[in-house]
């Protein structure tokens, strides 16, 4: 599957599955994380940084703004219904293969 797919399946899944999901793409300006990141890659894409249906990505990892939305990603990953129950380690790991958030090492 190509990365343009991949990106397109995460966020329909995510659509689907989290409510309230398609705010994430008014938090981007604003976020002390991705605002200035979000604002160049409107003008100027980068090579692992592009915005794809409103939503900043790295790579084909989603960026999450700080919002109650992360911390219900983490615990979806955790044990909700994207994946099964597991520990920190590996809900980081697996939370790292769909998401971008600096210092969510710290979090998870």
């Amino acid at each position: 599957m190509d990365a343009l797919s991949r990106r397109h399946l995460l966020l329909f899944q995510l659509d689907a599955c989290i409510l309230g999901f398609k705010h994430l793409k008014g938090l981007y300006a604003s976020d002390k994380e991705f605002g200035e990141i979000f604002a160049t890659c409107l003008k100027h894409p980068k090579d692992d940084l592009l915005i794809h249906d409103g939503h900043l990505f790295k790579g084909t990892c989603l960026c999450v703004p700080k919002s109650g939305t992360r911390e219900i990603l983490v615990h979806e990953v955790h044990g909700g219904s994207l994946a099964g129950h597991y520990d920190g380690n590996k809900t980081l790991i697996m939370f790292e293969e769909l998401y971008y958030c600096p210092g969510m090492s710290k979090t998870v």
